[in-house]
Formats: structure tokens, C-alpha cells, sequence
């Protein structure tokens, strides 16, 4: 299960929390609420502090993303290290 929550928002762009597993169903909401956001600002935030997991298909998501008005934050030692082996 995953929770997206918008903690902030302005003109520039927009910062999301996630909460929980990414992966499985759980991916195309992710995306989906990324493509939304991107839709109407210039630049994303995700605060995956509080993500507990990711599966092989949630790190080929985020490696589609504009990694140039995308940014990632708060992820822990292991995840980071997950993304860190995917170049993203």
C-alpha cells in the first residue's frame, strides 16, 4: 500500500510525501499523480522518507521521469542505494 499526500505547493512546483511500498498496482498511481503534477508545474518533489520499499518496476517508473524537474528526497541508506545502482 501506498499514500501520496501534497505537503506543499507553489508557483514553481509542487512537493509530494509518499508513505509505504512502491510497487505493483501502486506504480501507476504513482505515476499518474507525477504526470499531473508535471502537467501544471515546472518541477516535482517526491519525499520518499517515509517509503519502505520499491520493486524493479516502481525504479523503471522513476528512471522515465524528466529527472531534470524531478527531484527525489529523504529516501533511506538502502533505497537510495537501489536508485543510486538504477543512475537515477
Amino acid at each position: 500500500m501506498m499514500k501520496v499526500t501534497h505537503v506543499a505547493e507553489d508557483e514553481q512546483g509542487v512537493t509530494l510525501k509518499i508513505e509505504g511500498q512502491i510497487g505493483g498496482e501502486w506504480v501507476d498511481v504513482l505515476q499518474k499523480e507525477c504526470k499531473l503534477c508535471l502537467e501544471k508545474k515546472a518541477q516535482l518533489i517526491l519525499d520518499f522518507s517515509g517509503v519502505s520499499y520499491i520493486d524493479a518496476s516502481g525504479i523503471r517508473a522513476l528512471k522515465k521521469m524528466d529527472q531534470n524537474r524531478v527531484t527525489l528526497m529523504g529516501a533511506s541508506l538502502f533505497l537510495s542505494g537501489l536508485l543510486k545502482e538504477a543512475k537515477l
